[in-house]
């Protein structure tokens, strides 16, 4: 399917500390692809806060976060924060079920997730609306 790094000697134990190191091994392998101008987008607002600096430097993931400051920007790259329902492709591919939590690299597209990326693509809108705390995306 695709070749595995295992986060297990990584300490997640948060959804934070997983989207972290998820963002770091994407930058690492970013880094030996030699790609440039890399656009990381999450929902998860701590971990974006992390990476651009605006929490303490004394948090416990801070060794994970310096790595991304080493590497932004010798990729002249980003990390931004973006809501639940544009994070679309990301939902996808944590459907698809790899059994095991690791970073999985994919030869290809699946092909689930093509209407997923032109939406995305095409600047196809989406508006939330609160439901019991449950945030749902609404095609406009």
């Amino acid at each position: 399917m695709g070749d595995r790094v295992s986060p297990e000697s990584q300490l997640c134990h948060s959804s934070t500390a997983v989207e972290c190191w998820a963002i770091r091994e994407g930058l690492k392998l970013a880094l030996d692809r030699e790609w440039k101008g890399v656009l990381v987008e999450t929902d998860s607002l701590v971990a974006s806060q992390l990476i651009n600096g605006s929490l303490s430097d004394k948090h416990v993931l801070n060794n994970i976060i310096c790595d991304y400051r080493s590497m932004l920007p010798r990729l002249d790259s980003e990390v931004k924060h973006i809501y639940r329902e544009g994070n679309s492709c990301a939902d996808l591919l944590a459907g698809l079920n790899f059994q095991q939590l690791s970073l999985v690299v994919l030869p290809n597209m699946p092909p689930c997730m093509g209407q997923a990326i032109y939406d995305d693509a095409s600047g196809k809108k989406f508006l939330r609306s609160n439901d019991s705390l449950i945030f749902n995306a609404v095609p406009l």
